[in-house]
């Protein structure tokens, strides 16, 4: 799972940069991004609540957090 997560923040990490001079996604992939926004919140909320697994809930969280920043940046 750390790999999936990993190799999806490179991949978006270097399409930020790629389409930084244009500033905007098309809808898809912001709409991609937003499902994984909600995604990371919801594995962070289940890690947190079920499993009491605090080191897991945060990376789930910041994971979460940078993907809002991203569309924030990118898509609105």
């Amino acid at each position: 799972m750390r790999k999936l997560i990993l190799k999806t923040l490179i991949i978006l990490t270097f399409f930020s940069i790629s389409q930084a001079e244009e500033k905007k996604y098309d809808q898809k992939t912001c709409e991609e991004i937003y499902i994984g926004i909600a995604y990371f919140l919801k594995a962070a909320d289940k890690h947190w609540k079920e499993t009491k697994n605090e080191k897991k809930a945060t990376m789930y969280a910041d994971t979460a957090a940078n993907y809002a920043t991203i569309y924030n940046t990118f898509c609105k």
